[in-house]
């Protein structure tokens, strides 16, 4: 067997790596088939596959709205593209949240992804080719961090993880207190915690 054949089926075999490509690196092919130069030729200088050269051509009236609202900045930084019907999710899910917040409700991960997941099947009768969405964990932690929830309250198990500990702990505070019994509190935390 040749050398030749040995790399090819090494390389088949291999998956690729994703690469990231920024809004700069997308406006430069896009420049590049506008002048009229060949997809092997924009290959050759950027050093992109030809699909990714097809998809950035197919996908190039996206690619200028994007980079009509994006900074100079944001222009060099690598972001992915949502979908538009995604967007108006996020968009509506980040209001329900707020209004859930303001109005002191409790709120679960799983009550915000089925939310999610209602909105979605709401907004994809208007948009049939839209992409399923299944609102995973993975998501829900893009989302909170896309939408600056770092501070959510959330409810569920664990934030009433050990509830009969906390039933008896203002009868064991007010005993300590009228002991004087600093030490009674830092026992009983340590029976609590199993140390």
């Amino acid at each position: 067997m040749s050398a030749s054949n040995t790399d090819s089926t090494s390389a088949s075999t291999s998956t690729r790596k994703r690469k990231a490509i920024t809004l700069e690196e997308k406006l430069e092919v896009v420049k590049r088939y506008k002048i009229g130069e060949k997809a092997k030729e924009i290959r050759c200088a950027t050093g992109l596959s030809k699909s990714t050269l097809c998809t950035i051509r197919d996908n190039v009236k996206k690619i200028k709205e994007s980079s009509k609202s994006a900074t100079h900045l944001s222009a060099s930084r690598v972001s992915l593209t949502r979908l538009a019907i995604t967007k108006k999710m996020e968009h509506k899910l980040t209001s329900w949240i707020e209004h859930q917040n303001q109005e002191h409700m409790p709120l679960l991960i799983q009550v915000i992804q089925a939310k999610a997941r209602s909105m979605f099947e709401v907004l994809e009768c208007d948009d049939p080719e839209a992409k399923p969405f299944n609102g995973s964990a993975g998501w829900f932690d893009r989302f909170k961090a896309h939408h600056g929830f770092r501070n959510l309250k959330l409810a569920g198990k664990a934030a009433a993880a050990d509830k009969s500990a906390a039933d008896k702990f203002p009868s064991i505070l007010q005993a300590a207190i009228e002991e004087g019994c600093i030490w009674c509190l830092w026992c009983h935390k340590c029976e609590v915690q199993g140390t």
